[in-house]
């Protein structure tokens, strides 16, 4: 999608719609209340990304079979509702738009995070998946299993 031609909107555009950068905000007045459990966090929702979609799709197909269908088609819809987004009006991640921002993801890591796409999905596909799970699952009404 990153390669339609049209012009790549950086920090100016959250800025305004917010009046600033909601993630210096958030660097300067969330994260520093806990440093650690919010850079652990960070990683683990990024990295919950590759797996647990997947995980739920397999928990679905076996605990309700015949709901696997909504369930991908819910899937399947976001990206087609995304997809043009992302096409129509590529951002830049905020790391990339605004040097003042700290990539947490990849502030505890040896190295760096490398980047070979500069543009980035609004809304992300990265919030906005496991959000639509987590919607689909309260309309399903799943339920936590109940210990003991």
């Amino acid at each position: 999608m990153d390669d339609v031609g049209l012009p790549v909107h950086g920090a100016a555009t959250e800025e305004a719609l917010f009046g600033s950068l909601p993630t210096i905000w958030l660097q300067d007045h969330v994260y520093p209340l806990s440093p650690t459990l919010f850079s652990w966090a960070v990683r683990a929702v990024h990295g919950s990304w590759f797996v647990v979609p997947w995980l739920v799709g397999l928990l679905v197909t076996w605990k309700r079979p015949q709901r696997i269908g909504s369930f991908f088609l819910c899937w399947i819809g976001l990206h087609f509702i995304v997809n043009p987004i992302f096409a129509l009006f590529p951002m830049q991640p905020p790391w990339m738009a605004n040097a003042e921002v700290i990539r947490v993801a990849a502030l505890h890591t040896a190295r760096d995070i490398p980047d070979d796409n500069p543009l980035a999905a609004m809304p992300s596909l990265h919030v906005a998946l496991p959000l639509l799970i987590s919607l689909w699952l309260f309309r399903e009404r799943w339920t936590m299993p109940q210990a003991g």
